[in-house]
């Protein structure tokens, strides 16, 4: 609860008054007619009725977002509590949103105050993600009479805002998975229920497991093999060097996306940020990293070091050789590219996410030179993807209006080898 400073002033109502009975009084004085000052009677009433008891120095105020977290979209409601030590006449409250934040309801509340505290509640829609303060409130307390006022304004609320998770269903399947049960089937054959082969009975086999029609073929016992299940290590990295037409934002959706998407099917999921300041989260599962992910990319902005990370910084724990590491990255960083192939020479199963989806801006009416530059720029890009291809690493584009099940569609079909795309 805040305590607010109260500095009483004349009210409008107050001023207008005074400037009816000034008037009429001067207005008698210089013409003689003393009935005149008939008219000036009832406003010098009403100002020397004034409530003349002490008025208060201070107000109470709190601010209780509900709930204090949500997604991108979401709606929240703020509730305001005023409270003030002595009854006064009327306090006007008016809400204007803060950042990137939509009022949903009036935001102005004008309340006759019969007890000493007021409580008001707004509808607020979060449309960015993100730490705020979502709104500012501006307080004007009025006397019985309405001839005083006190106005305060204040920023209220704490609202943290989550990046809405790019859809993604269906998981891409690393190349290689860990001895740990999981839901993708590898090469090994083991527990499981796809179905990988027929072979002999041999002692110690389960009784379930006996394939009746090839064992009356075949004149002895035959099994069923089913192929292994197992889980996987997946690290999402984040390009933090570059931000061209909104790619950092589609990169933090990205890496939430993909994050929830591998951490509901039971794998190990960790992050990676590169920026002038190196950061990573070692990977676990369960809701809990989700939660630890999302609030470390909430901190995630655009960073102007000259700095190259230093991979070798990154305990082994958090970067496995054996993980799939999902890169969202515009590609146009010279030190996210040396990244790239530090990671490549680490021997991790990369793939990379191309953000950019915006070309450089040519003039209204482009000459010869802007047109040959234009040309030059796209094919430094594909040539930019060829080199990565030949490294083995694999890169998909992606502009955030397409599902990344529909661009990642051709790699889920089987254990990702390093190929481009």
């Amino acid at each position: 609860m805040n305590s607010l400073e109260l500095v009483w002033t004349p009210s409008a109502h107050a001023r207008r008054l005074l400037s009816v009975a000034g008037m009429a009084t001067l207005a008698a004085i210089f013409t003689g007619r003393t009935g005149l000052l008939a008219l000036a009677a009832p406003a010098l009433l009403l100002l020397v009725s004034a409530d003349r008891r002490p008025m208060p120095q201070w107000m109470r105020l709190a601010a209780v977002v509900s709930p204090d977290r949500c997604v991108e979209d979401d709606t929240i409601e703020l509730a305001i509590e005023v409270d003030v030590d002595h009854m006064l006449g009327q306090i006007d409250l008016t809400l204007a949103p803060r950042g990137p934040v939509r009022l949903e309801t009036p935001a102005r509340a004008i309340v006759e105050l019969r007890t000493k505290q007021v409580i008001r509640r707004w509808q607020l829609r979060a449309l960015r993600w993100g730490r705020w303060t979502p709104a500012t409130l501006t307080v004007v307390v009025r006397d019985r009479s309405r001839l005083w006022q006190a106005t305060a304004r204040c920023q209220v609320g704490d609202l943290t805002v989550y990046p809405r998770p790019a859809a993604m269903n269906r998981l891409v399947i690393p190349q290689t998975l860990l001895d740990r049960i999981g839901i993708h089937t590898g090469r090994p054959v083991g527990s499981g229920v796809e179905f990988a082969g027929i072979r002999p009975y041999v002692a110690g086999d389960r009784s379930r497991d006996v394939h009746w029609p090839a064992s009356l073929r075949r004149g002895e016992l035959q099994v069923i093999q089913h192929v292994a299940e197992r889980g996987a290590d997946v690290i999402v990295a984040l390009d933090a060097f570059s931000d061209v037409g909104g790619s950092l934002e589609r990169s933090v959706r990205g890496c939430a996306g993909v994050a929830r998407a591998y951490l509901r099917s039971g794998d190990r999921v960790g992050l990676v940020v590169l920026g002038g300041i190196l950061r990573w989260l070692r990977p676990d599962t369960g809701q809990r990293t989700l939660y630890r992910i999302t609030e470390a990319v909430l901190t995630v902005r655009l960073d102007d070091s000259v700095v190259t990370p230093d991979l070798a910084r990154v305990p082994r724990g958090a970067l496995p050789p054996s993980a799939l590491v999902v890169l969202f990255s515009p590609l146009l960083d010279d030190r996210a590219l040396a990244t790239i192939e530090d990671l490549r020479g680490r021997g991790v199963t990369l793939l990379i996410v191309d953000v950019l989806t915006t070309e450089p801006q040519l003039p209204r009416r482009p000459g010869v030179a802007e047109d040959l530059a234009l040309r030059l720029w796209r094919l430094d890009r594909a040539a930019l993807r060829f080199r990565l291809g030949q490294l083995g690493i694999t890169v998909v584009g992606w502009d955030e209006h397409t599902g990344l099940d529909e661009v990642l569609a051709p790699l889920q079909t089987r254990p990702m080898a390093g190929r481009a795309r």
